[in-house]
């Protein structure tokens, strides 16, 4: 393997998977950017989870939904005329079946909700959160690339579906860890 460092950025250029030269902070290398963001954060909530082995199955969860991160982010990177589009749409329309499965059977053993929730709790709970809001965060800057080009739609559906499964991921490890759910009481 040669050198990490390549210097072709040094003038604050990038290229996307098919050769493009775009700004560093062109939209989509800020949406690429993110979601490795978010995948980071991600091995952050794994670390925390590897502390216990009665989180087995929800460490290996959180290792698909980075596998699938991985997959969207090479996606966003690469320049949607060279995206074989049946095959990507395909692709993410089986990542959200994915999500709302896992969404569905956690719904089944929380109590409604009845108020907002604060992100607080534990370690596990507050990295979950933190996952959430980045994900949020990620799907703002896909709904601007959305904006000008509707190819984005099932990139930007996966977001939204993602930053749910996080939300309901949290609550269900209030139920695990035994810790109180906080609501958050307006000041009347």
């Amino acid at each position: 393997m040669g050198k990490i460092y390549t210097k072709t950025g040094d003038k604050g250029t990038t290229s996307l998977v098919g050769g493009s030269r775009v700004v560093k902070h062109h939209i989509q290398v800020e949406a690429y950017g993110t979601i490795d963001e978010l995948n980071s954060s991600i091995g952050i909530t794994l670390a925390e989870l590897a502390k216990s082995s009665s989180h087995q199955p929800y460490y290996q969860i959180l290792c698909t939904v980075q596998e699938q991160l991985f997959s969207i982010g090479g996606i966003v990177a690469t320049e949607v005329k060279l995206w074989n589009k049946e095959e990507v749409q395909k692709q993410l329309k089986n990542f959200v079946i994915f999500l709302e499965k896992k969404i569905d059977e956690i719904s089944k053993e929380l109590a409604p909700l009845t108020s907002f929730i604060l992100p607080r709790g534990s370690m596990i709970i507050a990295f979950l959160h933190q996952n959430r809001t980045i994900c949020r965060k990620t799907e703002r800057k896909i709904s601007l690339l959305l904006e000008s080009n509707n190819d984005y739609f099932y990139v930007l559906q996966y977001f939204n579906r993602l930053a749910d499964f996080f939300f309901i991921f949290a609550r269900l490890f209030h139920k695990i860890e035994n810790v109180s759910e906080s609501y958050w009481k307006s000041d009347k």
